[in-house]
């Protein structure tokens, strides 16, 4: 979340990202400060699916008065992101290991599209989608993609359960 609070309108650029020979995929590629970045130089990030979306309404939106400069994000969104979950009804929600009541909040998404980009890309690598998440490859295998351990098992050798 850190890393959208630094993004600047002269940071994104409206790309096509391409595979093999298919028309491509709209994207948003965006200059970021996260934490693996040295001396306030700025990384690669890409807006993918909704997102592409989401900036184009932003771009539409912006104001007149803004400049090339000025921040994409104007506030955290920490409490507009709470009452989104409250509202949704997903803030609160037992831990089904402990029992206990945990709380979600603006960073619970992160695991969300990494998991879902596990399970929906054809064929990607841990590797490929630590990059684009800006995480470490064990960190992926470790935490993310434990969602569906039989599709890991499908994606790699062609298992399949057999269905009773």
């Amino acid at each position: 979340m850190g890393e959208a609070e630094s993004v600047r309108w002269c940071d994104c650029e409206q790309v096509t990202l391409k595979n093999g020979t298919d028309k491509g995929e709209p994207a948003v590629r965006m200059l970021v400060l996260g934490k693996h970045s040295r001396g306030g130089r700025r990384e690669d990030a890409y807006v993918l699916f909704g997102g592409v979306y989401a900036y184009r309404e932003m771009l539409a939106a912006r104001l007149e008065t803004a400049t090339e400069t000025d921040l994409l994000f104007t506030e955290s969104h920490r409490e507009g992101m709470k009452r989104l979950l409250k509202d949704a009804g997903l803030y609160e929600y037992r831990d089904p290991k402990t029992g206990k009541m945990l709380t979600r909040d603006r960073k619970s998404l992160r695991p969300t599209g990494i998991t879902l980009r596990l399970d929906k890309g054809d064929n990607l690598s841990h590797r490929d989608v630590a990059k684009w998440a800006r995480t470490s490859v064990q960190m992926v295998a470790d935490f993310y993609d434990q969602a569906h351990p039989e599709q890991v098992a499908e994606r790699v050798a062609g298992f399949r359960r057999e269905r009773e």
